[in-house]
């Protein structure tokens, strides 16, 4: 008796994936029934990737959108800035284009013509823009960062002074404020103090005398000291 044997194989799937496969041999023996254990179960061990049916006319349809959703915080320009402002110095700063990012989902899809079945072509996309947002209500608390200096002179305790030797040309900057006194053997007008904060510079202001206690060969100068915040605690 000679047998023609046709190999079937049917994919049961979830998703785009297979799990068991189902294997069914036709035998034409006399128009008789299959033998029993003809039916196979095998299980897709690899989880390889089985395609839909290409089968039907299939057209591209609406697209499935999910509800935009707002990321993080608006970004906007906040005036007036804070180097308008002396250091420390609390202001407000109101908001100007301000934008917000969002986000949504896309999802393709196609639908067969005769039986109306929808299906979902390709993979999930991500869509964002950044929209136009209104906080012109909205102020927020800011601190000024520009540095303060504040000059002045008082004898004995705050004042500068500068020494010239006549013979060697050599220049000695001397600062003194509130009794406190540094002395810089150099040619820099500039001076930082070391206080506890830290957080302040000293200069040379403007002249005030000539000192008269100097004597051949030195001559000496006494000018305002200028202290300079330029920096927060």
């Amino acid at each position: 008796m000679k047998k023609s044997i046709l190999l079937i194989s049917l994919f049961f799937c979830f998703g785009s994936y297979a799990d068991y496969g189902i294997k069914i041999p036709l035998t034409t023996s006399n128009g008789g029934l299959l033998p029993e254990g003809s039916l196979e179960f095998i299980k897709n061990q690899n989880n390889v990737p089985v395609e839909h049916p290409s089968t039907g006319n299939w057209s591209t349809y609406l697209p499935l959108y999910s509800d935009w959703q707002y990321v993080g915080e608006p970004n906007c320009l906040w005036f007036p800035e804070p180097q308008d402002f002396n250091l420390d110095e609390m202001f407000y700063q109101y908001p100007s284009n301000c934008y917000h990012l969002r986000e949504r989902t896309k999802q393709d899809r196609e639908q067969e013509v005769n039986t109306k079945e929808i299906k979902n072509v390709g993979p999930i996309i991500v869509e964002s823009e950044n929209t136009p947002v209104d906080l012109s209500w909205l102020s927020r608390p800011a601190y000024g960062t520009r540095p303060v200096t504040i000059c002045s002179y008082q004898p004995s305790s705050s004042y500068a002074s500068v020494r010239r030797n006549m013979t060697t040309g050599r220049i000695d900057y001397s600062i003194f404020y509130q009794g406190n006194s540094i002395l810089f053997f150099s040619n820099t007008s500039t001076f930082s103090m070391g206080e506890e904060d830290g957080s302040y510079s000293y200069s040379i202001g403007q002249y005030i005398d000539d000192d008269s206690s100097i004597q051949y060969p030195y001559s000496a100068q006494i000018f305002e000291v200028c202290r300079t915040k330029d920096y927060s605690y």
